[in-house]
Parts: structure tokens; sequence; C-alpha cells
């Protein structure tokens, strides 16, 4: 796993190496740009919490085991809009797509 953060409980502090289990709320900023701000578990984002990617988009939502799961909303960098459910990060179920 890229990361150059460690999250402990509520706090983040710049580390070179993660050496335990993430668990806790906290911010993660990734080597290529991305940032997730939210909740953690096992080391995966788990919980409720907000990636936004290097190339512009942003998601804000439900997280299990890593993946969007739940109800979310995704602003795509085009400025396009989901708002609904999520399975394995992928769109499922009832939502509302506006271009």
């Amino acid at each position: 796993m890229e990361m150059n953060t460690k999250v402990t409980g509520r706090t983040t502090r710049r580390v070179e190496r993660v050496t335990h289990s993430i668990t806790g709320v906290g911010v993660m900023y990734y080597r290529n740009g991305d940032e997730y701000n939210g909740d953690w578990r096992n080391d995966k984002k788990d919980g409720k919490g907000t990636l936004i990617q290097q190339n512009g988009d942003k998601y804000t939502g439900d997280w299990r085991d890593d993946n969007r799961d739940g109800k979310g909303i995704c602003i795509y960098k085009n400025k396009e809009k989901y708002e609904g459910d999520w399975k394995d990060d992928k769109k499922i179920g009832y939502g509302t797509y506006i271009l």
C-alpha cells in the first residue's frame, strides 16, 4: 500500500513507513496525488469518508473494505454527478445521474 501518513485515532502525522494496522479517523495522502479523509479499519477505507482523486473526481459517502459501498455522491471532473447506491466500487440499484 502506497502511503506516507500514519493514522492513529483522530490524529495524523507524516511517516516514511507504516508498520501496524491503520484504524480510526484520519487523512491519507497518496503518492499519486489522491487524498482520502475519513474512517479506517484494518488498513482499509471503511465507514464514512471522502476521496479526492488527482484527476479531479470526488466521492463522498460510505466505504466498506476499501470500496465505495452504500450511499454516496460522486462529482466528476467534468461536473457530472451521481448520487445513489454503490456496491463493490460500482454504481448499483437506485441513483440519480446529472449531466
